[in-house]
Order: structure tokens, then sequence, then C-alpha cells
């Protein structure tokens, strides 16, 4: 994108791209071949190497350094199939699965089987991987060894993931087998472009990284959940997505507020709320083992205004958000709802400092921010709208946030949106910038 009058943060080093590519330093789509070091071989090979003796070359004698996936006590065997690719444009900036959340440049190939996350046999795990620089034929494929054989070949081992094709973020559900093998075993994540994902080879563009998965016996169950929209207005239907662990066999729901009022159905659907206030949900599940319950209090808020969208087409992007608890590293999703994942617990009266990194940043950028304290679904009402300092401007912005006298207690959203130039708004649709909501947890 070319901006007349602006000169961007990364275009300052525009002078040092165009002597790059005199010697070949710096490749696109069907450049020459580089290294990871921004050198080439005199060959035309291409040779990527990492600070983590993890070395994948790409000549005809193809060797491959493992020195460091193997010093793990719970990681996975190492005589895996090589995989990399030629060139990082897109890439793999992070994966969330249970206790692992990476955030990463582009390695080619990154080997992180030093970070593990433990699931049970039959659990239902939510995995997503983002796409540093996406475009829309990228692809995303997710493999785990479930029966530790070296390879991600057998039934079973292919995760199937949303929103591959396209730009991202690619989101799946990661359950262990009944007939898996317990211990550590591996999990491959990969995205390409324009081409079917393999788990094995080198491919033009793209990334690669692994990590362990350790398959647990399965013990008491563990309830969890999530909702298919927590912001809804009257007369709305809400599904449920059982996320439970331990293999449970008998499920009982209680939606306050909502017709029906209870379930005990899985995964229910066509839960309608026909009131306007904040509902609390919640699910006991129960096997041969035990039983557990989990409530997520004021979960469900209902207004007669539905919450009006909001998103950006990228470029400058929010690309951190940190504020309590929170602290969110992302590549850009247009729009990312993290109300539902994502709190911290603020008090009435008391101060919290909140910083929002730009990703990309622009001069004339600004940042807003606002937050619901009523409840209502509407974010610019008089108090809702927080001061921000370092806007316009290339960022990082910081404000203070101090929930008010009158605050509705419970989850409370906060809207936290970057924009190109132009009038902040928490609504409409801009067409450079992103838009990012959050919970604050108001005791």
């Amino acid at each position: 994108m070319v901006r007349s009058g602006i000169v961007s943060a990364a275009a300052l080093a525009a002078v040092w791209i165009l002597n790059a590519c005199a010697t070949g330093g710096v490749e696109g789509r069907g450049s020459g071949d580089s290294d990871a070091d921004g050198d080439s071989d005199a060959d035309g090979d291409s040779d990527t190497d990492t600070d983590t003796d993890t070395d994948t070359d790409t000549d005809t004698d193809t060797d491959t350094d493992t020195d460091t996936d193997t010093d793990t006590d719970t990681g996975p065997a190492s005589d895996y199939c090589t995989a990399s690719t030629t060139y990082c444009d897109e890439y793999i900036s992070s994966v969330t699965v249970g206790s692992i959340s990476n955030a990463t440049s582009c390695d080619y190939y990154g080997d992180y089987t030093a970070q593990s996350t433990t699931m049970e046999l039959g659990g239902n795990y939510a995995v997503t991987v983002a796409n540093g620089s996406g475009y829309s034929t990228d692809e995303c494929g997710v493999w785990v060894d479930w029966n530790q054989d070296l390879d991600f070949t057998d039934s079973g081992e292919q995760i199937t993931l949303n929103g591959t094709p396209g730009l991202g973020p690619y989101t799946g559900v990661i359950s262990p087998p009944v007939d898996a093998l317990l211990g550590g075993t591996r999990m491959r994540a990969r995205i390409v472009y324009s081409a079917t994902p393999a788990p094995c080879g080198v491919s033009s563009y793209g990334d690669v990284e692994d990590y362990t998965i350790v398959v647990a016996e399965v013990g008491v169950p563990v309830a969890n959940f999530a909702a298919s929209s927590t912001a809804v207005a009257t007369g709305s239907s809400v599904s449920f997505t059982d996320l439970s662990s331990g293999l449970p066999t008998a499920w009982s729901w209680t939606f306050d507020g909502a017709t029906p009022g209870t379930s005990t159905v899985q995964s229910p659907t066509g839960i309608v709320y026909g009131t306007v206030g904040t509902f609390t949900v919640t699910l006991t599940v129960t096997s041969g083992l035990g039983e557990d319950t989990e409530t997520k209090i004021g979960y469900i808020n209902v207004t007669d205004v539905a919450l009006c969208a909001a998103s950006g087409g990228c470029d400058e992007y929010i690309s951190n958000v940190a504020i309590g608890a929170i602290n969110n590293s992302t590549s850009c999703d247009g729009y990312a709802d993290y109300y539902a994942s994502l709190s911290t617990d603020v008090s009435i009266g008391t101060g919290y400092g909140i910083t929002v990194t730009n990703g990309s940043g622009y001069s004339s950028d600004q940042c807003g921010i606002w937050v619901d304290w009523n409840h209502n679904n509407v974010l610019d009402e008089s108090g809702e709208i927080v001061t921000v300092s370092g806007t316009p401007g290339y960022g990082p912005y910081t404000a203070t946030i101090t929930p008010p006298t009158g605050a509705l207690t419970g989850p409370t959203r906060m809207r936290v949106r970057i924009i190109y130039t132009g009038t902040l708004d928490p609504c409409d649709t801009a067409t450079y910038g992103e838009v990012e909501d959050y919970a604050l947890n108001v005791l």
C-alpha cells in the first residue's frame, strides 16, 4: 500500500531494501533464493540457519541437525521427516493450544518441542494458529502423531481447521483418540502459500513449527465450554460448545434467562434469550470417575441493541494489548473477539494502566478505547470513551482506565481500535487498521 505524503516506520528501511535487492538479499514472490541470514549459496540453493542449532539445508544433500529437540523428558523422538520453506513471507506468528502460547517471527522451521501441553484421552482442546503476513490463498495444516510411529500419515492425525485457505487465524479442536499412546508425541503446524499443506518436505513460502503433546490417562472430568456469541440482542439464539476434558458421559446445562432453561445435550443449540439482562451459564459434567461444574457468571449479555460490528483492513494493526492480567500479542485479524477468553479483574474507582502497541505504525495513525460500563452494547456514551495518549502517532498508545461509580459488575466489554487517519468510531469498517474486544471483570 502506498499512501501519499505519509512515511511509515517500515518505509524508513527502503534504502536498505533497495541496496539489498541489488545483491539478492531480499526475496519476494518469484525472486531469487536467499537464506534466513540474508545470504545465498553460490549454487543458488537455500540454507536456513537459526540460533538454536537447528539447521535445515535444502541442498541436494539435505542435512538436519536436531541438537535441541531431544533434551526433554516429555518430548517425542526426533526421527521425523524434515519440513521447511525456502522463503518466509506468510509465517506462523503464534500457536495457542492448552498451556502453549508461543508468539514467534518466521523460523522457516522452528523446533519448539521443549514446549509441551498435556491432553487427556478423549478431551477437547482448542488450537489457534495465527498468520503473520497472510495471503488469501494461504493454507494451514496441523498434525499430531497419536501412535508415535514417527509420521503424520495415519488416520485421524491431521486436525480439521477452520479458516483455511485464508488470511487466518486458523482454528480447530484437538481431541486425543482413546487409543492414542500415552506420553510425549509431536504436533506439527504449517502454513504454505497456495498449496495443500503436507507435513513433510520443503515449500516455496511459509513456515513450520513443532511442539510436544503429552497424552495422559483420563482423570476426573473438568468442565469447560464456549458460546457462539456472548453479546446478543433480545430474541437471539445462542449455541454452546462443550470443551470439557476427561471423557464425560453426561452433561447438565443451566441457562439463566433463556428458553429452554436447561439441557442435557453435550453441545446444545437454539438457546434463545428473550429479555434484557446479564445471564449466567452453568455446565456440570459427569463420568464414572466423578463430576465437575463450570459456572460463568454474567456470561451472556442481552440488550435491545445488538453490539455494533467493527473491523479494519490491516496494514497498521494491534500487535499487543496489555492491561492487568491481559498481555496479548497478535498479528492482524481485522477484527478479533477475545471477550470470552481474555479478561482481567478491575475495581470501581481504581485506575489501571493500558498499553496498545502498533505493529506497523504511520504518523497519522489513531488509537481509540471504549468500555461499555452499563452493559447496553452502546460504546460511545458519556464516560465510556477512554482518553488515550500518543495518538495520533506511531504508538505505543497509553491510557488509564478507571471503572466509574455506578458501573455494572461482571464481565464488561472493552473495545480497542487502531485506524489510519480519519475519525475514531467504535463501530464501522475501516479501510486500514484493526479492532479487538476484551473483557474487564468489574468487581
